[in-house]
């Protein structure tokens, strides 16, 4: 989004909701109940361990510093991206995040 504050609340509940329903149905099927218990403690995480490690939201300068760093630190050559995490983003936002990506993410790594 073009804020932080845009950039931390418009998929809020999207990823909570699409956390939580994932920890729930992956800890069903786990191999064991140690599996289950770490599946299921994913959808106690606060949302702000969430952003700092599962997920890349941000103003567009704060995603093109943080996967130049995954590019030095990793070495990563490539991503893949779910622009609507949980389905729950409103269509317009969507939007409005790939023109995001595409006018002032993208151009930074060609």
């Amino acid at each position: 989004a073009e804020t932080e504050e845009k950039a931390r609340s418009e998929p809020e509940i999207s990823t909570m909701q699409e956390i939580k329903y994932l920890a729930e149905e992956l800890s069903a099927a786990a191999a064991s109940q140690e599996a289950a218990d770490r599946l299921k403690s994913l959808a106690e995480l606060p949302y702000d361990d969430i952003l700092s490690h599962r997920v890349m939201y941000g103003t567009p300068g704060a995603v093109v510093e943080r996967l130049q760093e995954y590019k030095k630190e990793l070495g990563i050559s490539g991503v893949v991206m779910e622009m609507n995490y949980g389905g729950r983003i409103p269509y317009d936002r969507g939007i409005n995040s790939m023109r995001l990506l595409i006018e002032k993410v993208a151009p930074e790594f060609n």
